[in-house]
């Protein structure tokens, strides 16, 4: 379920239909993994934002939904260079949408499944939410990206609780983003979304696998509470290497103050 926001009922029901548009597309996706992710994205973008009036009134030179955009882009307090520059974009989509390729191909073996997979979703999600291609929708667009490869290694799909229906569920997830983007690691968000996995699988007979997920979140406590220095952003993928952008170089951990 995704957010109401400012809509008209017109324009609210115009989204909820764009919504279950693009649900179908992420499920033929999931069904057919050889769908390039360069083609799949951009059609899941275009059909949650056409028509949204919001979209349109997005940037100074308004762009097509799935097109990515070609300028730089800042929201609320991060630094300037937050984000991927718009001149960047483009080469670094491409070469994420090669690595996306690459994950859903990939066989994992039964007993690593839960781990790489959380680590494949947590990658996904993250590096596209920090190269932020379109001028709205990213969040939207990076959790059906997250789905895909969730339920294409046959696992249930993670929610996430709308956030004006629960501030806490926003601050957490919030808190793993934001808890990454000043250490460097992603263990952070791992640990966020095989929590919200977990939550799938409470039935008696999921004990196996809740027993595996504990065991993926205890390994990330312990690695969180081991770090004593900041790590370059490069560390959770090289392709952000030689861009200009917040924390791809080492910086001092934690941050003073």
């Amino acid at each position: 379920m995704e957010p109401k926001g400012d809509f008209s009922d017109h324009h609210e029901k115009r989204a909820r239909s764009n919504i279950v548009l693009c649900d179908r597309e992420v499920r033929r996706w999931i069904g057919d993994p050889t769908l390039p992710s360069s083609q799949m994205v951009p059609l899941i973008h275009r059909e949650l934002m056409e028509g949204v009036e919001t979209y349109s009134e997005k940037g100074l030179t308004p762009i097509e939904p799935g097109e990515s955009r070609k300028v730089d882009l800042r929201t609320g307090g991060s630094p300037e260079n937050f984000y991927v520059r718009g001149m960047d974009v483009e080469p670094v989509l491409r070469a994420y949408y090669q690595e996306l390729d690459r994950i859903g191909n990939r066989e994992v073996a039964t007993w690593t499944k839960i781990a790489e997979t959380i680590h494949d979703a947590a990658w996904a999600y993250y590096v596209f939410g920090r190269i932020h291609p379109f001028l709205d929708g990213n969040g939207r667009t990076g959790r059906k990206i997250l789905k895909k490869v969730i339920k294409s290694r046959g696992l249930k799909e993670i929610v996430f609780e709308p956030a004006r229906d629960n501030e806490k569920a926003r601050d957490s997830h919030l808190n793993a983003l934001s808890a990454t983007d000043s250490s460097g690691n992603l263990a952070h968000v791992e640990l966020y979304l095989a929590t919200l996995l977990r939550l799938r699988y409470l039935a008696p007979g999921d004990r196996e696998i809740r027993f595996q997920i504990d065991t993926v979140c205890q390994k990330r406590r312990e690695e969180i509470t081991a770090q004593k220095s900041k790590r370059p952003l490069t560390d959770i993928w090289e392709g952000f290497r030689g861009l200009d952008m917040y924390n791809v170089e080492q910086e001092e951990y934690p941050p003073a103050g």
